[in-house]
This record gives C-alpha cells, sequence and structure tokens, in this order.
C-alpha cells in the first residue's frame, strides 16, 4: 500500500519535471550543434518564403502559409478601403459607430 502511494507520489511530481528537463535538454543540444538551423517558434515564414520565392526555390505551402497570406492580403485590403464617410486607421467609421451601438 505504501509503495503504491510512493510509486503515485513519483509519477504525479517527478516525471512531468523530467520529460520537461528532457525536452529541454533536447532544445538546448540541437542549438549547440546546429547553431545556423533557427528553431520553429521564432521564425518570420512569410519573410523566409519571400526570399525562397525571389530566389526561384521551391517554397513549401500549408495551411500556416496560406494563412499569413490571407492576412497580408486582408491588411493591404484594409489599407486601401476607404469610405465615404472616412476612416480611421483602416477601420471605416461605419464599423466603428456600429460596434459602439452593438456594445452599448
Amino acid at each position: 500500500m505504501v509503495l503504491a502511494a510512493v510509486i503515485t507520489a513519483f509519477v504525479v511530481a517527478a516525471l512531468p519535471a523530467l520529460i520537461f528537463m528532457a525536452i529541454w535538454t533536447a532544445v538546448t543540444v540541437f542549438r549547440i550543434l546546429y547553431p545556423e538551423r533557427s528553431l520553429p517558434i521564432g521564425r518570420n515564414g512569410i519573410a523566409e518564403r519571400q526570399a525562397a520565392r525571389s530566389r526561384g526555390d521551391a517554397v513549401k505551402v500549408g495551411f500556416r502559409e496560406i494563412r499569413e497570406d490571407m492576412q497580408i492580403h486582408t491588411r493591404e485590403l484594409s489599407r486601401s478601403y476607404d469610405l465615404v464617410g472616412g476612416a480611421s486607421h483602416g477601420i471605416p467609421e461605419a464599423w466603428i459607430d456600429d460596434l459602439h451601438r452593438r456594445r452599448n
């Protein structure tokens, strides 16, 4: 009975810490062995794809890339879009008034 409690306490307390330390060690080793490669977490995918396109290299296209392209396109449209009533920082005033009415 006591042995089961000790094993359960070890699994609950020490195992997540060991898993975290193993992941941290693997990332650190990767960073030391391959300093020229960037981790996928902090990369700027848009800039990397545009540079690859300008070099004429093949570019992988996935959901993330399609979404980034759609966000760029949406930003460009919002900058160029202007209603007759005027716009405020890229957002039409009619939309701002509508949001204000809905909120209040």
